[in-house]
Parts: structure tokens; C-alpha cells; sequence
């Protein structure tokens, strides 16, 4: 995924694709929209200069107190209860 240098929006919707968000998209310098993903928001690459509007659908994104999402233990514990 991370060679497609020029990708700017990532549909994850209506799969079964789950878990975290892979390091490897922090290459994706064009990325502008991502929906349907899971954990910690990185802090580098295209994720550095996102706004809010490019987490819509992202309910269980944690961690960037910038767009001011929750603690990541807190989302993770009611994704994936014990």
C-alpha cells in the first residue's frame, strides 16, 4: 500500500478489513480521507496536516488530543470488550 505515493482517498467501508492502522500509510504523503479504521492516529506523514473532516467515519480512532479523540486503551476496551 504505502507505493501508491499519489493515493488521496482510502474507502474501508462495507469489508471485512480490521485492526490497526498500519505505519505504512504514513508514506501516503496525498492522503486527504480514510474511513473505517481502527487505533492510535499517527503523528507523521499525511496524518501530520489532516483535519478533522478527514475522520468522519472513524469512530474508533484514539490518541491525537489535537482532533480530540479519546485515550487509545479507552476506545480499544469498547471495540474489543473482555
Amino acid at each position: 500500500m504505502s507505493s501508491v505515493t499519489s493515493l488521496e482517498f482510502l474507502d474501508l467501508s462495507h469489508n471485512n478489513v480490521s485492526g490497526l492502522i498500519p505505519t505504512s500509510l504514513e508514506k501516503l504523503q496525498n492522503l486527504k480521507y480514510f474511513n473505517k479504521l481502527v487505533g492510535e492516529i499517527p503523528s507523521s506523514g499525511p496524518f501530520k496536516n489532516l483535519s478533522g473532516q478527514s475522520f468522519i467515519s472513524n469512530e474508533a480512532l484514539c490518541g491525537s488530543p489535537r482532533f480530540l479523540f479519546p485515550h487509545a486503551t479507552l476506545v480499544l476496551q469498547s471495540i474489543y470488550p473482555r
